[in-house]
């Protein structure tokens, strides 16, 4: 539970009720049934900050987004299951277009197979059996992808 001015100004004031009927009637069961009360009033009040939803649920049951600001609860009833932090900015892009190979769209390249004949002038690939080590392949420049480029 995260205290809060408010949560401590409720407590006060019924704790306070509870010591002035005591001192009027005499009665300590004013003050013991007043600090139950307190306890319990105090665990009400919530605060969400400006850029805060916090998400409320009844006895399991979603109830709704509270705040931002001052609100109340039930206590024991109601939970604030989750805080929602609203500062993050999302915007949406098509996954395609955002993506880039040196500044080309991914979309735009063509994909060249791993074991293509011009790569391997004089081995043929498919004679390569399982204990000799594959050829190294030739090193690929920017300029060789660009080729393939539709």
């Amino acid at each position: 539970m995260i205290l809060n001015v408010v949560s401590v100004l409720v407590f006060i004031v019924i704790a306070g009720i509870g010591i002035v009927l005591t001192a009027a009637t005499g009665s300590p069961t004013w003050v013991a049934g007043a600090a139950v009360i307190a306890a319990l009033a105090a665990l009400s009040p919530r605060v969400a900050q400006q850029w805060e939803r916090a998400v409320v649920l009844r006895l399991g049951r979603f109830i709704g987004l509270q705040g931002p600001g001052l609100f109340w609860i039930v206590p024991f009833i109601d939970v604030v299951a989750r805080s929602i932090d609203q500062r993050m900015i999302t915007t949406a892009f098509a996954a395609a277009d955002a993506q880039q190979f040196a500044g080309i769209p991914v979309k735009k390249i063509k994909r060249v197979p791993m074991l293509a004949p011009e790569f391997f002038p004089n081995e043929n690939p498919a004679r390569l059996d399982d204990d000799s080590a594959p050829p190294a392949l030739p090193s690929l420049s920017m300029g060789h992808v660009v080729e393939h480029v539709a």
